[in-house]
Order: structure tokens, then sequence, then C-alpha cells
């Protein structure tokens, strides 16, 4: 846990410049992948090749657009793109994995790409075993589409459990294994998500392919094997400063399945716990998980109609903000600071693209910036260029949470981060102590 004390939050804003490896991490990566001598060596070796599964992707979704319009135009600087909402994601995603380049002033195709960046190149891919139809690969041409084959094939067995593998023949066993154990479980799901890219016509919003159980259940994978312990340390510490008497008020806006206020039953003996679920499904299935626990109540509602009688010592948001507009934004921040106690915090999590600084300086404040933390939060931060390009660019959520947006919404509220921690060892997400000025 770092405070405004020991980073000033506010200076750093969102950047553009893509992420790379340094030279002893690069090092370190070939070595495992070489040698997969060890379950992380294989989840490396994945994650190089989702990169580059990414970018099959992120070429097909730029044939399928209206590119040379965007690239035509002579920009100022980067923040003229970023403030323009209907291309800004597009471009830091395809910027992020050098598709596009940006020189001069001008966006440019990189030329590594360019002959992969025509019509129905993903389709063409596996109707012909691999080969795309009418053209003659280079070596790493070959290697993005071989990889793009590999998880393919990972995907189909993560959804059939008696598929054969087509594309992966070394070591398959061992990916067998991975799966069964469930050790890629999030990982698949994100690139099952980012498929659906290629369906981006911009500026319309894709169909989700997906309900919203799906997002949840991902969710659900996510604070299992990665965020539940970190949550539950931060919220003693963050609680420590709210309430000296060892107990806390808590309101979980978008509870979903209850699993955050699990950990809060987990982590306090005297407490409250009030959760709004809009969802009727889910909100049953809560319901019946906390019905023996009398300090869990659970309600049915739209949190902008619900008026609760009582104020709150921490009221958590998690994984909720890309579901609301700018404008929507702003007022569920203003009606959450109202049903806070004037010392209390809210704890958002969220995920968001662009501020590797930041992060880097979070970790290094925790003591947590070693040579395979930077390897971790190289991956992460990639991925995450897709993952809010999703947010953006899907029916199911309004839009993607932005840093330097937040920053000045929450001026706008008059409410400040107090503190911060990681929600996951990749730095993926963030626990953000928001208070009352």
């Amino acid at each position: 846990m770092v405070t405004k004390k020991q980073i000033d939050f506010l200076k750093f804003s969102q950047g553009y410049k893509a992420v790379k490896k340094g030279f002893v991490s690069l090092t370190l990566v070939n070595i495992l992948r070489l040698l997969k001598t060890s379950d992380t060596a294989y989840k490396i070796d994945f994650f190089e090749r989702m990169l580059n599964y990414i970018k099959v992707i992120a070429c097909e979704t730029l044939a399928n657009n209206n590119y040379e319009s965007i690239i035509s135009e002579t920009y100022s600087d980067f923040e003229q793109i970023s403030n323009n909402k209907d291309i800004a994601s597009f471009v830091e995603f395809m910027l992020q994995f050098h598709i596009l380049e940006f020189k001069s002033n001008k966006l440019n195709v990189n030329k590594k790409y360019s002959r992969l960046i025509h019509k129905n190149i993903v389709s063409e891919i596996i109707v012909s075993n691999g080969k795309p139809l009418g053209l003659k690969l280079t070596c790493y041409e070959r290697k993005l589409v071989n990889d793009f084959l590999f998880i393919s094939d990972l995907i189909e067995k993560y959804d059939n459990t008696d598929y054969r593998f087509k594309y992966i023949g070394l070591n398959y066993e061992k990916w067998e294994s991975l799966l069964a154990d469930k050790k890629l479980d999030y990982e698949i799901r994100l690139c099952k998500t980012f498929f659906n890219l290629v369906n981006l016509r911009l500026p319309k919003k894709i169909k989700s392919p997906f309900d919203e159980d799906f997002y949840t259940e991902s969710g659900r994978n996510a604070f299992k094997n990665y965020t539940r312990y970190i949550f539950k340390t931060y919220l003693r510490k963050v609680s420590k400063g709210i309430n000296s008497l060892n107990s806390i008020s808590v309101f979980d806006l978008g509870c979903g399945y209850g699993d955050y206020i699990g950990a809060v039953h987990e982590a306090f003996d005297n407490y409250t716990v009030t959760g709004v679920e809009i969802n009727p499904a889910v909100y049953s299935e809560t319901v019946n998980k906390f019905r023996e626990i009398k300090n869990v109540e659970i309600i049915n509602e739209d949190f902008f109609n619900y008026n609760p009688n009582q104020k709150y010592d921490v009221l958590l948001m998690n994984y909720v903000l890309f579901y609301f507009t700018k404008e929507e934004k702003q007022r569920v921040l203003g009606k959450a600071k109202s049903i806070l106690n004037n010392n209390g915090s809210i704890i958002l999590c969220q995920y968001m693209s662009g501020i590797e600084h930041m992060k880097k300086e979070l970790a290094k404040q925790q003591g947590d910036y070693s040579v395979s933390k930077k390897i971790e939060m190289y991956y992460s931060d990639k991925v995450l260029y897709a993952n809010t390009l999703w947010n953006d660019s899907v029916d199911t959520f309004a839009e993607a949470v932005k840093w330097d947006e937040l920053k000045s919404l929450l001026s706008e509220q008059g409410l400040y981060i107090e503190s911060m921690t990681n929600a996951d060892r990749f730095y993926y997400s963030l626990f953000i102590e928001i208070k009352k000025n």
C-alpha cells in the first residue's frame, strides 16, 4: 500500500509509447521459453504467443476499418488523437502492438505488417490450414500465423475437452494439463474475447457475443486466482484509518456473486455489508449464498434509484465504472460521496492502460520491482490495450476507464486519491482508495 505522501499520483498522465522488454528481461524470457522447465516457463511461452495472436487480430481489425482516413490526418501531437474518443483506444492499441507507427505527426502502417492487412485474413488462415490464400509468408509472418493457430487450438481445447490439437504437437500433454488444472482460465477467456475485435466497424459498437455471466465468471476467476488475499490485506489497512473500533460498514456497488462480500466476511468479525446488484439472476444466487449471514444485505436495485438510510465507512466499486458514460460516472461518484461517512473511503478496483510509469513507481515503492516482476508487468501492460479497446468497442460496456479522465472526474466531485496498491501480482488492475476533500 502506497499513500499520496509517497507518490504524487496526480503528476502521472496517460502515455502512448509502446511497452518494451529490457535486455535482461528479453534474455531471461528466451531462456525460459527454450528450456520449459516449469509452469512459469510455459505461461511465459503462452503470453509470447498470445501477443502474436493479438497482432494477427489487430491486422484484421485494421483492415476491416477505414484506416486510410485515420492515417491521412495530421496530428499536432498524440493528445489530439487521445481526445478523439471515436478512435483513441483503436489507435493506441495499434501503436502498442506496432501495427501503426506515429512519426512526424503522422500515423503510418508498419511495413512489417502491411501484407497481412487485407480483408478476411483471419478466416483465410483458418480455412487454408494456416496459410493465407495468395500470400507467400515471410518467416516473421509465418511465426505470427503459427502462434495465432497455437492459441486458437488452446481455445478449442478449453471449450471442448474431447478436441484433439491440430496445431500443437510438441509438449501437447503439458498444455492439456495446464488447461485441465485451470492454470490458463483467465488468459484463455481474454483470448476468446479479443478475437471478436475483428467484428469492429468504427464508430459502431460490436454486439457482444457473450452474456453478462461470461464477464462475471471471468471476474470470479481473476478474484479467486489473483485478488482475494491482496484485497483483504488492503481493506484491513484502509479500515484502520477510518474506524478505530475494529468494526466496518461496507457498501458494494454492483456486488455480483458476492466475492468481495465474502472476503469482507473473512477479514472482519464486526462488520455490516449492503450489496446492490441489478441483475435479477445474479441477485437471486447471491441472496441465497448469504442467506444465513445476518449482517449481509443484498438489494436488487439500480444504484441511482437506491437511497440507503445510513452512510458507510467503505464503498466498493469493483470493475463497474466501464458500464457508465462520462456523465453517468459523474453521477456515480457524486452519489457514492453522498452516502460515505466523512472519514470514509471509496475503494475502486479497475484496470487502465497507459499508466505504465505510475505502476512502475508503485511497484518500486512496495519493494516489488524484480526482473521477474518487470516481465509480468510487460505482458499485463500490453494486454491492457486490447482490453481497453474491447471496453470501448462492445455494447456490453459504455466506455473504457481512462486515467486522465478519472483524475478530472474526482477533482470535479471534490474527491482525491489517498492510497493505492496492485490488485494482482501482474499490476494489471489497481486498488485505488478515494476520499473526500
